[in-house]
């Protein structure tokens, strides 16, 4: 059972706004009906200076980490996102104006801008991974 974890937009998650999300690819990729677990923060890289050695000392730390709930995935999709052009493919199909602006607010971004400097600010220019949707299991 797959794992995702988040660090922003927990309450869009538990609201069930935010359905979907943009990973980079796996080794072993998410696929239509596997059960996931959604987490908050499931790792969180925690860093601090040693000024006698003269270096960072990082640790992953789950202090924070928190279930939110189980969910299956409903559909994945191939995304390549320029964020220097402003230009998403989705299915390997440019995808228009407006229907980027839905993709960014369905993610969990307030604006297209937003969405496209948080991946210029992660991953550079170019991003190619999957769109992955996913629907809330409840509890048995």
């Amino acid at each position: 059972m797959p794992a995702i974890s988040f660090s922003v937009f927990k309450d869009k998650l538990l609201s069930q706004t935010k359905t979907q999300t943009i990973r980079r690819r796996r080794k072993y990729p998410i696929q239509v009906g596997d059960r996931l677990q959604i987490y908050w923060k499931q790792r969180k890289l925690r860093s601090w200076w040693f000024p006698s050695r003269r270096k960072f000392a990082r640790e992953r730390s789950s202090t924070d980490s928190e279930k939110l709930f189980d969910a299956e995935c409903t559909r994945v999709q191939p995304i390549v996102i320029n964020s220097r052009k402003w230009l998403i493919y989705v299915n390997e199909l440019k995808i228009t104006q407006e229907e980027m602006r839905t993709l960014a607010l369905s993610d969990g971004f307030e604006t297209l801008d937003a969405f496209f400097k948080f991946f210029s600010r992660n991953y550079g220019d170019l991003f190619e991974g999957d769109l992955i949707h996913f629907k809330r299991i409840e509890s048995e």
